[in-house]
């Protein structure tokens, strides 16, 4: 699979089914937001529904600053509905960055991407 640089992925899906796993796999640190992460920050711990909002708050201004600054984010966060979340981007087309070929970025950080 290829995927442009910089990209916007959004990764969705239930706890534990692996969304945080392939994107550190393909993504530095900083490149990742993590709305479960977001929550443990602003709220009690990941599994902090109330902190949802809070959270998703900040994940937007992560990724709106990312993308007009034309970076790679990779977001990932548990399924719609099934904790709370609410639908997700909110980032308009015009904010995310132009595609392009990952394969720059991966050999930069010494990994291909698969």
């Amino acid at each position: 699979m290829t995927v442009p640089d910089p990209a916007l992925v959004v990764l969705v899906g239930p706890t534990s089914s692996g969304k945080s796993t392939w994107a550190t796999g393909r993504y530095r640190a900083q490149e990742i937001v993590s709305s479960d992460a977001l929550r443990d920050v602003v709220g009690s711990g990941e599994l902090d529904i109330e902190a949802s909002v809070d959270a998703f708050a900040l994940l937007d201004l992560i990724v709106a600053a990312r993308t007009r600054r034309g970076l790679a984010a990779s977001v990932t966060w548990t399924s719609p509905g099934a904790r709370g979340c609410r639908p997700w981007p909110s980032c308009s087309r015009s904010t995310r960055p132009n595609a392009g070929d990952a394969t720059g970025r991966e050999t930069a950080r010494g990994r291909r991407a698969p």
